[in-house]
């Protein structure tokens, strides 16, 4: 239910700005798919996330994108822990400076929803230890530094990412216990390197 609901939000939302951008005046509309990966490490938090993202050339500057990607962490400080797992979709604008289409440098802004489901536990290894699970929808916004390196057809893609999860909604629940439960996802402020191939159109 939740990745149906995902996919109907992507595609409403990307259909709309496809359609409400003029087409550029190329001869050929420029198209590229690009598959990837993204990953940090901290002191106390890990996360990875797999993408593939649409990207469609509108100037000789601006092209615009839709992704849909899978998110997985963990957040571990000694005390508190807490693994999440779950679906996002985005759409963004990327200014390409040269001017000579998807090629070289560009910058970019992004955003979109995430859809996680978490386990935590607090005091661990303390007699009182508590643990429980929770879901949470947060909308994200980041800016985007990357490149387009290689050939017209395949290209490499190294990024750079700064953003912030913002909570729409938080759920959780104690396990083995109806007492209340006001824990919020961990997932906040980020800054994140990813790599990605691009197979262009």
């Amino acid at each position: 239910m939740k990745l149906t609901r995902l996919l109907f939000i992507f595609l409403l939302i990307f259909s709309a700005g496809v359609i409400a951008i003029p087409q550029n005046s190329f001869a050929e509309t420029e198209n590229a798919v690009n598959i990837g990966a993204k990953g940090l490490v901290g002191p106390d938090i890990s996360a990875s996330v797999v993408f593939v993202e649409y990207e469609r050339l509108t100037s000789n500057k601006i092209s615009l994108v839709g992704r849909i990607g899978q998110l997985d962490y963990e957040y571990d400080d000694g005390v508190y822990i807490e693994e999440g797992d779950g679906p996002g979709v985005e759409v963004g604008l990327r200014f390409y400076p040269a001017g000579n289409g998807m090629k070289g440098f560009y910058l970019g802004a992004n955003g979109g929803f995430w859809f996680t489901d978490w386990t935590w536990r607090d005091d661990v290894g303390k007699s009182y230890e508590t643990k429980g699970s929770g879901s949470s929808t947060a909308f994200d916004i980041n800016f985007e530094l990357g490149g387009r390196l290689g050939s017209e057809k395949f290209v490499i893609i190294p990024t750079f990412n700064i953003g912030n999860f913002l909570s729409i909604s938080d759920e959780c629940s104690r396990t083995g216990s109806s007492a209340s439960c006001d824990k919020g996802t961990e997932l906040g402020f980020y800054a994140i390197i990813g790599l990605a191939l691009g197979i262009g159109f």
